[in-house]
């Protein structure tokens, strides 16, 4: 038993990089909370926790639904943390000063039905004026760096999640093909 205590205390703190420069979603706002929803019936908090290497001032990044079928309802904020945009379409928050982790960002809040399919879920993506193509966090001393981003597994089977933080997670998100259309034609569909 004190082995397994070390071997977890090590991995925590020795092993930071599982902890360190990443951006992860959580089912509870204490950042320690579990990854994965096996039920996605009712309304559903899922909280965003910046774990900066050493401190932060700010964080910017998108969330998807992926394959679940949770609709997204809005976001909240600490009152302390200036924000543009939203969740769904990219989110930039600044916080009120320089931070140390963990910080618990936002809370995305969504409505289930309990229809997801396995295997579903919510991830971190990069905003979409991402300089570098990835999520990205505000040093304290200026510049950017590049964050490891996970998200929440939905009746996980074989998806992985960012169990107290990142890089682990495999939650499938496929881009949705976009096509040009006229009014007409969408008005169509509903006729």
């Amino acid at each position: 038993m004190r082995l397994l205590v070390l071997l977890v205390s090590l991995t925590l703190l020795g092993g930071g990089s599982a902890l360190a420069n990443g951006l992860s979603m959580s089912t509870s706002s204490d950042a320690l909370g579990g990854c994965v929803l096996t039920d996605d019936n009712g309304l559903i908090r899922l909280y965003v926790i910046h774990w900066p290497s050493s401190g932060a001032v700010g964080v910017r990044y998108r969330i998807s639904t992926c394959q679940s079928t949770l609709t997204w309802l809005g976001d909240t904020f600490s009152p302390t943390m200036t924000f543009a945009g939203d969740s769904p379409g990219g989110v930039v928050v600044q916080y009120p000063t320089c931070l140390a982790g963990p910080i618990v960002v936002q809370a995305a809040i969504y409505l289930g039905t309990g229809d997801s399919p396995a295997d579903s879920g919510v991830r971190l993506l990069p905003h979409p004026d991402s300089e570098s193509g990835e999520v990205e966090g505000d040093r304290c001393g200026g510049g950017l760096d590049s964050l490891d981003a996970g998200g929440v597994c939905i009746k996980p089977i074989t998806c992985f999640c960012n169990y107290l933080g990142p890089p682990y997670h495999s939650i499938p998100c496929l881009t949705v093909p976009v096509e040009s259309s006229t009014w007409g034609r969408v008005k169509a569909m509903y006729q």
